[in-house]
């Protein structure tokens, strides 16, 4: 009986194991994913004789089923030195679902910073969603021998219309 009762038990607990967790879809859906790919690039030049160069990329992933998808994409502010060094950058990246010519939406934002010139640091970098946008905002400044001498900020937005487009 002892036998029987653990081969019962077995059978269970393999049925149990094969059904779908709860966080699990049944209906999950596949994506295909295409490569990165940049979409637009634009140099602003500022008063000192630095400049800017704003780089869009984008990353889709098609679902299997139906026509809408999510896109990733980002957004780099990157900073240089008049002599064409860089200095920092700073990157907003967002996750949109895009349902088109109906909606998107920003489902994920996030930010990156990188320092390629030791004098220059990171004061402050945030990163958030609001509708169809991917939001961020980074102060940088440049110190000498302990005095902050120089401020640099930058406010990303990228945004994804109906269609999909980053701008």
């Amino acid at each position: 009986m002892k036998k029987f009762i653990a081969f019962c038990f077995c059978i269970v607990l393999g049925f149990t194991a094969a059904l779908p967790s709860g966080t699990t879809s049944v209906y999950a859906e596949t994506f295909e994913k295409t490569d990165e790919q940049i979409i637009s690039q634009t140099t602003e030049y500022l008063e000192d004789g630095s400049y800017i160069t704003i780089t869009i990329s984008e990353k889709t992933y098609q679902t299997a089923r139906g026509t809408a998808y999510y896109k990733n994409g980002s957004k780099s502010y990157i900073f240089y030195h008049k002599d064409g060094t860089e200095s920092h950058r700073f990157t907003v990246s967002g996750s949109f679902y895009v349902n088109p010519g109906v909606s998107s939406s920003c489902t994920k934002a996030s930010h990156s910073v990188t320092i390629t010139d030791t004098a220059w640091e990171n004061d402050s970098a945030s990163s958030y969603c609001s509708g169809n946008q991917a939001i961020g905002d980074a102060t940088f400044i440049r110190k000498l021998l302990g005095i902050k001498v120089d401020t640099k900020s930058c406010y990303v937005v990228l945004t994804c219309d109906t269609n999909g487009n980053l701008s």
